[in-house]
């Protein structure tokens, strides 16, 4: 006998199938189109018969999506025009429409694509983790980012859209935090960022279209390996614009030959399981992804000697005046340190009389002196081992062990317990990995002296 979880979740399966099926109707008659060798159902989209590299999917007018343009065009432009300034905000304006679409779905003209969507509950964003589980990833730049982005969503939702509600109650009555924090979850997880070419003009968007989003990520998709050293700058891309004689169209291509049944998978970038899980709630084991991390020096600690030159010099040059954390890292595998990286701690290192003579050369990847670049790897080699103590890696490692060993192949049953170790392990391997190379780039100025070529020369140069 099914229990009531199975009746809900097997009425909620109906429910998306059905909305999935109004959903594409209406893309049809727009002008779009799904392969007659392909179906979209609640988990994804499938091939009912072989389908080859390069074959379309799915193709969406721009008319279709959730964009600024269709914003504008919408009762929500009241809005707008009260509040102008909105429209250099793109994440909010396409959070107010998927709120629009979802209060309002008799009226909304996103109502239809907000309905095929997951609900908060299905969410496996870090985000959406109790206390208790967001402990799991204390030490990760994802932990830091999920309190940073928790604060920022009560800040945004108390200064704006909840006064925005109350005064706009038929655009956005009822509007609650857990919505606005459900529709950010859905542009961070699901919007696509490309150059839009119209009136021989380009302009960068964030949109929402609808159907394509349901393709699941494969790295295989994206037609090259992780540990290729291509993968950063050449992966294939499975989404793409069009603007022809048929119009504007955002197109869903398969990088992969398919067999009827197979799933068709997309690529939605060349990401870290730190970007996979902060964004999509996700991680691929196996080491299938890039591994990077974002690693940056304090630039608070007033106690420095010169602070105020270094920080002025840091904050005034192009390469260094920001620490990002978007996950690109600031160190990678192989042997990857970002010449960001090098050049602060080189300026952070520096003595009085390098601040006098040579200290450009920090910018440079080139050696303000043998002794400064000496302290650069000591103090990377540092902030790396501080994290990657015994006892924490033998943790991690002793755990996700135990984990995999007791649920064999399947996925287990603590699985963001299982995502958070996999998350950890993977920086512990990485930094492990850049200690080694620190040591060997050591040895290696000790050899040469002043003959010495900085790792990050040839990457500035190019």
């Amino acid at each position: 006998m099914a229990t009531a979880d199975e009746h809900e979740r097997t009425s909620s399966d109906e429910c998306r199938e059905h909305a999935i099926e109004v959903l594409l109707q209406s893309i049809v008659e727009a002008g779009g189109s799904l392969s007659d060798n392909c179906e979209i159902r609640n988990g994804g989209i499938f091939a009912k018969d072989e389908i080859d590299d390069g074959h379309v999917i799915l193709k969406v007018p721009f008319s279709q999506c959730i964009s600024k343009e269709s914003v504008q065009n919408s009762s929500l432009s009241r809005i707008l025009e009260e509040y102008p300034a909105l429209l250099d905000f793109e994440d909010e304006l396409l959070a107010m429409a998927l709120l629009h679409g979802k209060l309002f779905p008799s009226t909304s003209p996103w109502a239809k694509s907000v309905a095929v969507l997951p609900s908060q509950h299905e969410l496996d964003l870090p985000i959406y983790w109790s206390p208790e589980q967001v402990e799991y990833l204390k030490g990760t730049t994802v932990y830091h980012l999920t309190h940073q982005m928790k604060r920022q969503i009560q800040s945004d939702w108390t200064s704006l859209i909840e006064p925005l509600a109350t005064e706009f109650p038929t655009l956005l009555g009822g509007a609650t935090h857990d919505l606005y924090k459900w529709a950010l979850s859905m542009i961070y997880s699901r919007a696509v960022g490309f150059t839009r070419k119209q009136h021989e003009k380009e302009e960068k968007m964030h949109i929402l279209f609808p159907l394509i989003d349901m393709a699941n990520h494969a790295p295989a998709a994206a037609g090259i390996l992780p540990e290729d050293d291509r993968f950063f700058e050449e992966a294939r891309e499975t989404f793409s614009y069009r603007n022809g004689d048929e119009g504007e169209y955002m197109t869903l291509t398969s990088t992969l030959n398919r067999t009827a049944g197979q799933e068709v998978y997309s690529n939605y970038g060349t990401y870290s399981n730190s970007k996979f899980l902060f964004s999509y709630g996700f991680v691929i084991p196996g080491q299938q992804t890039p591994r990077t991390l974002d690693v940056w020096p304090s630039l608070g600690v007033q106690t420095i000697s010169g602070y105020e030159t270094k920080i002025g010099l840091i904050q005034s040059h192009v390469l260094t005046r920001e620490q990002t954390y978007d996950f690109k890292g600031s160190l990678r595998s192989p042997n990857f340190i970002s010449p960001s990286l090098l050049a602060q701690v080189r300026v952070l290192q520096a003595t009085p009389e390098e601040l006098r003579n040579g200290i450009m050369h920090a910018f440079c990847g080139k050696m303000v002196s043998e002794r400064n670049e000496a302290a650069t790897l000591a103090c990377i080699r540092g902030l790396l081992k501080g994290r990657i103590q015994p006892e924490i890696v033998n943790s991690v490692h002793t755990e996700l062990a135990e984990l995999e060993a007791n649920e064999g192949e399947a996925i287990p049953s603590n699985h963001r317990l299982y995502m958070a170790l996999i998350l950890r392990s993977e920086e512990i391997s990485l930094m492990e990995e850049i200690v080694v190379y620190i040591d060997q780039l050591n040895e290696q100025l000790r050899i040469e002296g002043p003959t010495y070529q900085c790792p990050d020369y040839t990457k500035l140069k190019e």
